[in-house]
């Protein structure tokens, strides 16, 4: 335990000095999905279970300051992959969130093998993929020193030049404004910390 804190702690000040440069800390594998939801804070949860399947998803939500902004649409989705209750969002190409309020915090349940992209404004701050091996009940959760107002979740799996692009899929989504206290941040059991524009590739 004492050489991963030691590794994280010497990680944490490489991606913070300077401060301006920013970085995010990933949590992944539903096993460790309490490490992101107890140090959340408050956060908004959204289940999908809320709408009937084949529901297309574009502004239902805005009451909580999202909006699901993908043209070829998302969709309410029932699969026994979303083993959290059975329901969640499906992206023929992606799942395009944009936030009224800058986040700092964003987790998701999600089968498959899935990447995504955070954006402050028009700029990328950060992208992460995991593409190694399918199944269900996966979880990733982010926690960014700088604030993001999209996210961009694609299929991880690129699509050969005669195809279209393979579809998405999230179980329960969360988010939240709150950031993280920053040592906190860097001391979360388990966590991958990267610096920010650099791309994480995880295998779980």
């Amino acid at each position: 335990m004492a050489s991963k804190v030691w590794w994280a702690s010497t990680l944490a000040a490489a991606c913070t000095a300077p401060t301006a440069l920013g970085g995010f800390a990933v949590v992944t594998g539903a096993t460790n999905a309490s490490q992101w939801l107890g140090n959340a804070g408050a956060y908004s949860t959204i289940t999908f279970t809320e709408f009937p399947y084949g529901t297309l998803i574009t502004e239902q939500y805005a009451s909580l300051g999202i909006h699901f902004v993908e043209p070829q649409g998302n969709w309410i989705y029932s699969t026994v992959s979303f083993t959290q209750d059975g329901w969640g969002l499906q992206g023929e190409n992606s799942i395009d969130m944009r936030f009224d309020t800058p986040m700092r915090g964003l987790a998701v349940y999600y089968p498959g093998v899935a990447k995504a992209q955070f954006f402050s404004g028009d700029q990328l701050i950060y992208s992460w993929t995991q593409n190694f091996g399918g199944g269900s009940n996966k979880f990733a959760g982010f926690f960014g020193d700088v604030a993001f107002d999209r996210v961009v979740f694609k299929n991880a799996v690129n699509p050969p030049p005669w195809g279209s692009t393979y579809p998405v899929y999230f179980d329960n989504l969360y988010f939240t404004t709150v950031p993280m206290p920053g040592v906190a941040l860097y001391l979360i059991g388990g966590v991958s910390i990267v610096c920010r524009r650099r791309e994480r590739v995880v295998s779980r």
